[in-house]
């Protein structure tokens, strides 16, 4: 049959990514759990039990391109590592079964590198595994090069922090959203949320996914890791203040709460995108355009952050 699967197609980017394959050709969609939204998916959660019917899976699809979006950002370390790495060890399992000349692109994270002050970081910066969701991420990764270097034909795109519409409340710009449309429907004179002096890189879920789309397509990829950003350092404050001029609210906006349980002590992080860059891939969408999805976006429904 051939086309694009899309692993974990319910979730924040596998969602993008799917809407993106849909457009380009042939696409399939495995989610872990049924979804309204995606009533034609395959309903597998991956694991060590779910190898063979995986496999038996791929066997009658024959995809050319598995894109895997599957884990979450919050949970024990247990909990991480059972939601992004162990659907990683499944799939490449499977596909040495059945789909061993398919191309494996997986959706990493800027949070497996360490902080690199005051420059761009590039796909040759040291990784670090400072909290469990870097953790889990990082080993995920290890067995995505471990599969390469055995031959498995391989992608990498580390996702900085992507922005648009269905952000769950668990990330700072899906909570700034609500929290910040609801004051300004109550016409609330003060919003508190966490710290917001951390530089990031915001790139928009529809970039993110012509970004993912490219390295699936790609016939011969001179580069197996690349970043997917905007490469434009945003102070997160800033962004909270254009969410709020979208949103309609004019009052304080306090910074008493605590800080990201998956980059507490990252003060700055921007994507080199050079690599990705010499694909002929370009961020497009602006800011603000991606605070308009996000706050368009407000409750629709994804499957974790990720």
């Amino acid at each position: 049959m051939g086309g694009v699967l899309v692993i974990g197609a319910a979730g924040l980017l596998g969602r993008a990514v799917l809407t993106e394959a849909e457009r380009a050709g042939e696409v399939h969609a495995v989610v872990a759990r049924a979804s309204p939204a995606l009533p034609n998916a395959h309903v597998l959660r991956l694991s060590p039990s779910t190898v063979e019917p995986l496999a038996r899976l791929l066997e009658r699809l024959q995809p050319d391109t598995i894109v895997n979006g599957t884990g979450r950002t919050l949970g024990t370390s247990g909990e991480l590592m059972e939601s992004n790495l162990e659907p990683v060890a499944a799939l490449i399992g499977a596909m040495r079964m059945a789909a061993p000349g398919a191309r494996l692109v997986h959706l990493g994270s800027a949070a497996e590198y360490a902080p690199v002050l005051d420059r761009a970081t590039d796909e040759e910066a040291p990784l670090a595994v400072s909290t469990p969701y870097a953790a889990a991420k990082v080993a995920a990764f290890r067995l995505v090069t471990d599969a390469a270097a055995a031959g498995m034909d391989t992608a990498v795109a580390r996702v900085f922090n992507p922005i648009g519409a269905g952000m769950p409340p668990t990330s700072l710009p899906g909570r700034a959203a609500r929290l910040l449309r609801d004051a300004a429907v109550s016409r609330a004179a003060r919003v508190e949320l966490g710290p917001l002096g951390a530089v990031r890189d915001y790139v928009d879920l529809r970039d993110v996914s012509t970004a993912v789309y490219r390295l699936a397509s790609e016939p011969h990829l001179a580069h197996r890791v690349v970043n997917v950003g905007s490469g434009r350092p945003t102070v997160v404050r800033d962004l909270v203040r254009l969410i709020a001029e979208r949103a309609g609210f004019s009052g304080e906006i306090g910074e008493s709460g605590s800080a990201s349980p998956r980059s507490p002590d990252v003060a700055f992080q921007v994507a080199d995108i050079d690599r990705i860059g010499s694909m002929g891939w370009v961020p497009t969408v602006p800011l603000d355009e991606s605070v308009d999805a996000l706050l368009a976006g407000i409750g629709e429904q994804v499957e974790g952050g990720r």
